[in-house]
């Protein structure tokens, strides 16, 4: 089934969809995969419009090559995690010839440019509008399958840590402790628990020791903004494997979690807010269809993305996939708040607690 979201996602196409859904939720897992979609509509922007140049106060004896200075005055849109691989790829070519003044400089410079795309283009959201996110956790809480889904964000903002937070929700991260939260695969075992893992890391992911990675406890301010210290040592994204930033044992458990839930039961697949832009993403997805047990529903906010247009050709031979595509159909505050089934009631401590927050304002 298709929907090329032209003219709107009228009630009748969303309660289609609902059936649809609503008969494959019994089901072992329920599985989100969520992208930069599910979060712009909250404040922050997207990943894939970076411009290197909005680093103004680059300094000149940083650019000490021609490539450096090509990258990084560039005007010309790049997706962030792209631009920081290729600093670190530049980092470990400089290291490799010998040329470490570059290759400090560079470093530096990846330092920058991630705290300057955390500042301006994740730290914006508003976490105290999060109703899309609200709405589907009570859904899926008030079905009954809390304890049996998993959410897979690429996103380093906290959105549904937050929301499940203010919920009263108790979920799965891979890390464990009170006073220090250290990342322990071991805690991505269980397979009956909700689970928020960050494929990419997180604004909370820092390093404790040479060895050992910690989450740190963010502060949210009375205008729902987030507040972080240190973002520069904030641990995002997977890139080079020389440098440490790469942090190759969290990140390889974090996607063995999504593979082996993908691959070991019956899931229902949602995937929302996703660019279906990455190939180690894209060949996940792809893996985990030699799993005749679960179903996909891939909601494509953009038409005519090269990964989906190859998912319909093969789509009349796989009763088990779904596609919707358009602005319309796919946001995520219209498959949370009108496609997924069940009611979004509040529990009454939820209704106490928005009082008592007007008060306390």
């Amino acid at each position: 089934m298709e929907n090329q979201g032209i003219g709107g996602a009228s009630s009748n196409l969303n309660t289609e969809i609902q059936n649809e859904l609503a008969i494959k939720l019994n089901l072992d897992r329920i599985v989100f995969l969520c992208g930069n979609g599910c979060s712009i509509a909250n404040g922050t922007k997207s990943t894939a419009d970076f411009s290197p140049s909005l680093l103004s106060n680059i300094g000149e004896n940083l650019l000490v090559t021609a490539e450096l200075k090509s990258l990084c005055t560039s005007k010309q849109s790049v997706a962030i995690e792209n631009f920081l691989n290729r600093l670190l790829t530049f980092a470990d070519f400089y290291h490799e010839i010998g040329n470490y003044t570059a290759e400090k400089n560079t470093l530096v410079l990846f330092e920058q440019y991630k705290t300057l795309f955390l500042n301006s283009y994740v730290n914006t959201l508003d976490y105290s509008n999060l109703e899309s996110h609200q709405k589907l956790l009570r859904k899926i809480r008030n079905l009954g399958f809390i304890e049996k889904t998993s959410i897979y964000s690429l996103n380093y903002d906290l959105a549904f840590e937050y929301t499940a937070n203010e919920m009263g929700l108790e979920f799965v991260d891979g890390f464990k402790g009170f006073i220090t939260r250290k990342f322990d695969p071991a805690m991505l075992s269980n397979v009956h628990s909700f689970k928020i893992i960050k494929l990419h890391g997180s604004l909370t992911w820092r390093k404790a020791d040479a060895l050992s990675y910690k989450e740190i406890q963010p502060f949210f301010g009375p205008d729902g903004k987030i507040s972080m210290p240190d973002n520069e040592e904030a641990i995002i994204y997977p890139t080079n494997q020389k440098y440490e930033y790469s942090l190759n044992a969290p990140y390889n458990e974090l996607f063995r979690s999504l593979t082996n839930e993908l691959l070991a039961n019956r899931c229902l697949v949602l995937v929302l807010g996703y660019s279906f832009g990455d190939d180690h993403i894209n060949n996940l997805i792809l893996k985990s269809m030699s799993n005749p047990g679960n179903v996909y529903f891939f909601f494509s906010y953009e038409q005519n993305v090269t990964f989906i247009q190859k998912m319909k050709q093969i789509k009349s031979e796989m009763k088990n996939l779904n596609i919707y595509e358009g602005h319309d159909v796919a946001s995520f505050a219209n498959v949370a708040e009108n496609i997924f089934p069940s009611m979004a009631a509040e529990t009454d401590l939820e209704t106490l607690g928005k009082v008592l927050r007007k008060v306390i304002k």
